[in-house]
């Protein structure tokens, strides 16, 4: 009579095996860190093609807006800090662009990044309170103002106006930051060749 043959052993799992199936069932990253990771790199990805307009004309519009809302969607996963500092960070970005555009009095280039800062203010706005201030509310109320006058130059190519213009939202940006404590970050209206390896004068 021929003994039952005893099943094989299995060999344990290395380190790297362990580590990898325990990924797949979700072991290594809780609900909670997994959806704080997704939601930054939702954020990144939406506010990078917000900077690079992802195209020109309307595509571009179309592609920002469509970031602008999935990085609103995230809003709930981000952590506020990081999240108004990413927008505060593409704020200054288009304006100092729409400051260049200006002095190269370029006025569908002026518009594309006005319409680029109106976005990022818009979704700055939506945050109500951070460190105990109302930062929303008093950037909307100190730059929108300033924004809209400056958009009615541009459209006008009233190209001295414009600039004053532009000038008052460098500084509305600073004395928003002095009103939340933050007066070290002084925002100055673009002197000089610009820095961001593009052309600003009209083609």
């Amino acid at each position: 009579m021929t003994p039952p043959k005893t099943p094989p052993k299995t060999p344990p799992k290395t380190f790297s095996e362990t580590t990898t199936s325990s990924r797949r069932r979700g072991g290594s990253f809780p609900p909670s860190r997994f959806l704080r990771a997704l939601g930054l790199a939702t954020v990144l990805l939406a506010t990078t093609a917000l900077a690079t307009g992802c195209g020109g004309g309307g595509a571009g519009t179309g592609a920002a807006t469509a970031g602008a809302s999935s990085a609103a969607g995230a809003a709930s996963v981000t952590p506020p800090e990081l999240r108004l500092t990413l927008l505060m960070g593409h704020l200054q970005t288009y304006t100092d662009k729409v400051g260049h555009a200006v002095r190269g009095q370029n006025a569908p280039l002026a518009t594309f990044y006005l319409d680029r800062v109106d976005m990022a203010l818009g979704a700055v706005a939506e945050i109500e309170t951070w460190d105990g201030m109302a930062v929303g509310m008093l950037a909307e109320g100190m730059m929108r103002n300033s924004l809209s006058q400056l958009r009615g130059h541009v459209d006008r190519s009233s190209w001295e106006d414009a600039d004053a213009t532009y000038r008052a939202v460098t500084l509305a940006c600073t004395g928003c930051h002095v009103a939340t404590r933050r007066e070290y970050i002084a925002i100055v209206p673009v002197e000089g060749p610009s820095p961001w390896g593009q052309s600003f004068a009209v083609p």
